[in-house]
């Protein structure tokens, strides 16, 4: 066959949605793992010191850890919600240059529930867990 008849695949160009619905997830986790780690721990210790109660003034970093923690959710369930309607529309279309589409979007649907759950996980230790003592 000669190589002028054979089609060239279709490539498209990386997308900021693409790229929100595969790594929006892992990055909202991380955020959420981090900052609230630092908005948790950071008000129990004065120095190397560790206290039985949150430091004077500091008190508003509960309500502020409990937003990231929402923000944080609804931003890993946004980028899994975008990558199920991007598998379910690959799946529709069944055009054979589709599958890069659909790999990148089974991915990120993938990465979205998974670090959905998993920020949600972390709900529990702030509803259960004292912040100062331990």
């Amino acid at each position: 066959m000669d190589r002028a008849t054979v089609p060239a695949p279709v490539r498209r160009k990386l997308s900021a949605t693409g790229v929100f619905a595969v790594a929006g997830g892992p990055a909202a986790w991380y955020l959420e793992l981090n900052a609230g780690y630092a908005l948790a721990s950071t008000p129990c210790f004065a120095g190397t010191q560790r206290l039985p109660s949150l430091t004077q003034g500091l008190a508003w970093t509960s309500p502020l850890l409990t937003a990231l923690l929402a923000v944080c959710t609804l931003i890993a369930f946004a980028a899994f919600w975008l990558s199920l309607r991007e598998l379910q529309r690959s799946h529709s279309a069944g055009t054979p240059d589709s599958g890069r589409e659909r790999f990148a979007a089974l991915w990120g649907t993938v990465l979205g529930g998974g670090f959905c759950l998993a920020t949600v996980a972390t709900a529990a230790g702030l509803l259960l867990l004292p912040r100062c003592t331990g």
